[in-house]
């Protein structure tokens, strides 16, 4: 009988890496959703199980910058990384454009703040391919 233990995925190499990243939209361009960073949200009003309304509001990233800290852990099979663990080290500075008149900046940065340091999140890559939070 196979008694599989928690311990045994904490076993193995780890590569640490700290990752600066940033993303500006290009000068002068027309807001599309095909050429820049883009979110739709979709609101839901209604009323309780008899119907639902979905709005979906698009929002244009006109710019993030932000620093990520990973975690990876190393196996010799392929995609040779079994598990990762990622965390924002703070909260990226985010500017976007609301195409409606909602105001969605301050949701972006709560949401943000949400995977920022302590608080990571777990992604178990080999063998399953789920996600953890």
């Amino acid at each position: 009988m196979l008694i599989y233990s928690h311990f045994q995925d904490q076993t193995g190499d780890y590569v640490n890496m700290e990752i600066s990243f940033a993303y500006f939209a290009p000068p002068g361009k027309k807001k599309l959703q095909g050429e820049n960073i883009s979110l739709i949200i979709k609101f839901f009003l209604g009323m309780h199980d008899l119907f639902h309304l979905p709005i979906p509001i698009w929002i244009a990233v006109e710019s993030i910058v932000g620093t990520v800290r990973l975690r990876c852990q190393l196996v010799a099979s392929p995609p040779f990384i079994r598990n990762v663990t990622f965390t924002l080290m703070g909260v990226p500075a985010i500017e976007a454009v609301r195409v409606s008149s909602l105001r969605t900046h301050s949701k972006l940065s709560t949401d943000a703040l949400s995977l920022a340091s302590p608080l990571s999140l777990f992604l178990a890559l080999f063998p399953t391919f789920s996600i953890f939070l």
